[in-house]
């Protein structure tokens, strides 16, 4: 079978090392495996989205080391593979948009570019709500806009012209990662997707679909629950809670550790209704789909304010607004409409407060949040948790889901129950136990590890006298050349 990896940017452990590891599983099998990856081609890439020439000679570096410690040569392929059509279709590619609304609808050809292009812009900026007018923003969607469309546009030349069994692509969510699903779905072509697994010794594939589609995610958790064991599925998810609430290191960083454990805020008062809310970051699921819009408020920030609008001077009850502590340091305009939020019997918890978490939710009658892992969180411990939003877990029947304004407010009245523990169970299981075991990768942290014993770093001199001559021996790397390879305009990029 032929095999085809898009290796855009190799700089990210553990992603490109995952790559490696399903590259060497191919070749194990007998499988004839190339790769496409990029020589300082991209205008702007997640990994180097300003193009830094000194970044693109370290990515390069950096996946030309990693290759060679595979046990057989794998062709490598130029990123783009474009006909004079397609650079024609890229020089008539709209490029400037009123705001983001308007960016989410721009679909080319099937492809859904536009939310493609803001996935990255969003990532890049670490902002939800990007200001397209900003004359440096609106220069970086362009480059990212024209990034993702030529990788589309040279993936589907490639699926005809090499005919693969199978592709392989990070994350799929990203400018020039989604680029590569789009392009394999409309070929009829399957695509696998990697991410890590359930602990940072594992990996995940998706089939022809996002990490995130709820869809699949229900599907996935359902058949893994039905799948296991009966005598001890249940307390393999109990472990999942109960390493969460401890800030054991699953797939990403703790914030648990670095809030004091049972700590509540000052003025706590048990005698009030004490609600507690959890904020989510908006910058990873902001430009996913629209599967991901809340079917109840435009946004958190209308729907934290119609909440408090609602329930914030009712004397009986006290109000916390628990912000996502991966927020910290971030300074956007959701970061400063979350503070600016006021109301009588409403106090906010900032991202970088020592307050417990999961003292506020023991402590709490109920917790509202809008599809963070709290809402599922809360209904294990047995908390009446209601879901403002959509989540992964929405479908699996363990919280409240409010399906308009009035319905959260009575149900934040009502006295509720906890929700039916089994969704929490089911979502617990899968998330302790999917993926599957590295064999010639190992993690030692969240960003590192060793393939093959080795861990891949640019290698100083090596970079000089290998990276940056291969680029150099292809002209400057820069916008300007990479814009008049296609036929670009270099002015509409830099």
């Amino acid at each position: 079978m032929k095999v085809l990896f898009a290796a855009p940017f190799a700089v990210n452990t553990p992603h490109y090392e995952t790559s490696l590891e399903l590259m060497q599983k191919h070749l194990d099998e007998g499988d004839e495996v190339a790769l496409l990856g990029c020589d300082a081609e991209l205008f702007s890439c997640d990994a180097n989205p300003r193009h830094a020439f000194n970044v693109c000679a370290a990515c390069v570096d950096r996946r030309v080391h990693g290759l060679r410690l595979l046990t057989r040569p794998v062709r490598t392929l130029p990123l783009f593979r474009l006909a004079e059509r397609d650079a024609a279709a890229l020089r008539a590619l709209q490029l400037d948009f009123a705001d983001v609304e308007e960016l989410k609808r721009c679909r080319v050809e099937g492809f859904d570019l536009g939310y493609a292009a803001l996935s990255s812009l969003i990532s890049v900026l670490r902002s939800s709500s990007p200001d397209l007018r900003d004359p440096q923003i609106a220069r970086l969607l362009r480059r990212l806009l024209l990034s993702s469309y030529a990788v589309f546009l040279s993936w589907r030349n490639y699926l005809a012209d090499e005919a693969p069994g199978r592709v392989y692509v990070y994350n799929g969510r990203y400018a020039s990662t989604r680029a590569v699903l789009r392009a394999g779905q409309q070929a009829g072509v399957d695509v696998y997707v990697h991410e890590v697994g359930s602990t940072l010794q594992r990996y995940a594939l998706f089939r022809n679909h996002l990490p995130y589609e709820l869809a699949a995610a229900e599907r996935m958790a359902r058949e893994s629950w039905a799948a296991a064991d009966p005598q001890t599925r249940a307390q393999v998810a109990e472990s999942y809670y109960q390493e969460l609430s401890r800030g054991v290191v699953q797939t990403w960083f703790s914030y648990t550790g670095e809030q004091r454990a049972g700590l509540l805020p000052p003025g706590w008062d048990a005698s009030k209704r004490n609600i507690v809310l959890y904020n989510s970051s908006e910058d990873e699921f902001a430009a996913y789909s629209d599967e991901w819009r809340s079917p109840v408020y435009e946004s958190q920030i209308d729907g934290l304010r119609r909440i408090l609008a609602s329930l914030g001077d009712d004397a009986r009850m006290r109000l916390y607004l628990r912000v996502h502590p991966n927020l910290r340091g971030v300074s956007d305009a959701f970061t400063a409409q979350l503070a600016a939020l006021r109301a009588p019997n409403f106090a906010l918890i900032p991202a970088d407060s020592p307050v417990s978490s999961y003292a506020l939710l023991f402590n709490a009658e109920k917790a509202i949040t809008f599809g963070s892992s709290m809402g599922i969180e809360a209904t294990f411990w047995r908390k009446p948790s209601i879901l403002a939003g959509v989540s992964l877990y929405h479908r699996l029947g363990s919280t409240y889901n409010a399906g308009s304004h009035d319905e959260l407010v009575r149900l934040v009245h009502a006295e509720l129950p906890a929700a039916p523990l089994e969704g929490a169970l089911i979502y617990g299981y899968h998330r302790k136990t999917f993926g599957t075991p590295f064999r010639y990768f190992r993690a030692s942290g969240v960003f590192e590890g060793e393939f093959k014993s080795v861990r891949l770093r640019p290698r100083g001199a090596a970079i000089a006298a290998g990276a940056i001559g291969r680029l150099l021996g292809r002209g400057e790397a820069s916008i300007a050349r990479a814009a008049r390879e296609l036929g670009i305009d270099p002015r509409a990029v830099e």
